[in-house]
């Protein structure tokens, strides 16, 4: 039997969650600059397109999966398309719908790929982006997440918190999207005429300390 009450409160946090996208589009894009800030914002909504579709397809297979690998990844074929779960809605200790547990999970993949899209802000075009966030979302978050809920071993003493995925696969980010930093397009790095001084922030033409 369905529990209504967890039911409505999952997908009332699913729903408050997932309005953090568009909340981080905004955010991120009133941080560039204006010939930026069109792309910046889509990152993130083209973040929860590309997320949801595969999330349904393979992703929660991969993350909640039985173990595959020694543990390392889920099953990618277990709930593929997410077919054997549209009928279940008791497969959740408490009677919570197994599609509400699905997609209260799926917008903590969102957001986590739609963070990740701040480390390359006016770096990557959006085509770019979509294929990095594809590739990032299979090798790192889906597989960290079955780390985290590894629930096929019988231990469920990580399912209070699905927010920890989220700074479980953080430091990842970084790295995988890590570009030498360079000076903005105006200013260029140069050295004043004394041996030994500091560099000086220098316009087009004239420079300045």
């Amino acid at each position: 039997m369905v529990n209504t009450g967890d039911t409505a409160w999952v997908l009332a946090s699913a729903s408050l969650v997932l309005l953090m996208t568009p909340g981080l589009a905004l955010f991120y894009g009133g941080m560039v600059r204006a010939k930026s800030a069109l792309n910046m914002m889509m990152m993130s909504f083209g973040a929860l397109g590309l997320i949801s579709v595969l999330w349904v397809l393979y992703g929660y297979s991969l993350a909640f999966g039985d173990d595959v690998g020694g543990g390392l990844l889920g099953s990618p074929t277990q709930y593929l398309g997410l077919g054997s779960l549209l009928e279940d809605t008791t497969t959740e200790a408490g009677g919570l719908p197994a599609m509400a547990f699905v997609g209260f999970q799926a917008v903590f993949a969102i957001i986590t790929v739609a963070l990740v899209s701040g480390a390359v802000a006016e770096r990557m075009k959006f085509g770019g982006w979509l294929v990095f966030a594809g590739v990032w979302a299979t090798v790192v978050y889906f597989p960290v997440a079955h780390w985290v809920f590894d629930f096929s071993a019988g231990d469920q003493s990580a399912a209070g918190s699905p927010t920890r995925s989220v700074p479980s696969t953080s430091p990842a980010a970084p790295l995988s999207t890590s570009t030498p930093a360079r000076p903005h397009s105006r200013w260029r790095w140069c050295w004043a005429p004394a041996a030994g001084s500091a560099p000086r922030r220098c316009a087009r033409t004239t420079c300045r300390s």
